[in-house]
């Protein structure tokens, strides 16, 4: 009895000497990926509203007689395209950010890989793309040559 009882106090002694980690926060592990689906759901809806806008601009530009009635070269059709796209670059920041978070509280890393094989991704190169068609070519290489060489710049923007 008395060797059960000192086995027990040690035991006790043993566990209270080594805590155990504290368990994760799962609360906001979830709270964060609820907010990855809504912006999700957000980016998406926006998506096909690009669609539908440049589904739109191409009608225009193809049959301008029916669609471009006040003879603009299709300005509003063009106007609401790339506002739409504007909404939708805007929504996918949203998302990377949700889901960075998601990475911080869940305590995981996501293995995004390049979009072709064999080929790294470069931050500042993604980051330049996204702005191709809102800035000029000339501002973006310029920006980029702050960083990377001219030639890089070129390949990354597709700039001959």
């Amino acid at each position: 009895m008395k060797r059960m009882f000192f086995l027990l106090i040690m035991a006790v002694l043993i566990l209270s000497a080594h805590p155990s980690p504290p368990i994760q926060d799962w609360s906001s592990c979830e709270y964060d990926l609820d907010r990855v689906r809504r912006a999700a759901r957000d980016a998406s809806y926006t998506a096909a509203d690009v669609h539908s806008k440049a589904s739109e601009l191409e009608h225009c530009i193809n049959d301008p007689e029916a669609y471009d009635l006040l003879g603009t070269a299709c300005r509003s059709y063009r106007w609401e395209y790339e506002s739409a796209k504007d909404q939708l670059w805007s929504e996918l920041d949203t998302l990377n950010s949700r889901l960075r978070s998601v990475q911080y509280s869940c305590n995981f890393q996501f293995a995004l890989g390049p979009t072709t094989p064999g080929t790294p991704i470069d931050p500042v190169c993604e980051q330049l793309k996204r702005y191709k068609g809102r800035l000029s070519d000339v501002q973006l290489l310029a920006v980029c040559k702050a960083q990377r060489s001219e030639e890089y710049c070129k390949k990354c923007l597709g700039i001959k």
